[in-house]
């Protein structure tokens, strides 16, 4: 079970520990709008809230790639399942958070 304010490690852990594996990761520009997908012998699943700190911190520990959810064009991004790497990922969000009004407060509570 994860604790109250899990961190991306504790995501990692928590999906290893049942010995399954994470199979996608995704990510809106909204806060919270984040999850991702998990699989094993036992099953399947998915974590359908999370940060989008969480999802690129997750990225960067498993090496993995992220689908945008939704529309990234703030940003100069089609989006609509549009995979990008961990480190590009980094990049739309530091973007996305001097550009759009509410960058701010998810660059304040999130990063």
């Amino acid at each position: 079970m994860l604790p109250q304010n899990p961190t991306a490690q504790d995501h990692v852990n928590e999906v290893k520990k049942d010995k399954m594996i994470i199979t996608s990761l995704r990510s809106t520009v909204n806060v919270g709008g984040g999850g991702y997908a998990y699989r094993g012998d036992g099953g399947f699943g998915s974590c359908d809230y999370c940060t989008p700190k969480t999802i690129c911190e997750m990225a960067m520990i498993l090496k993995m790639s992220v689908h945008l959810s939704g529309d990234w064009s703030i940003v100069g991004r089609k989006g609509f399942g549009e995979l990008v790497s961990a480190l590009e990922f980094h990049q739309l969000l530091l973007q996305y958070c001097e550009i759009h009004p509410n960058g701010k407060y998810v660059k304040q509570n999130y990063f």
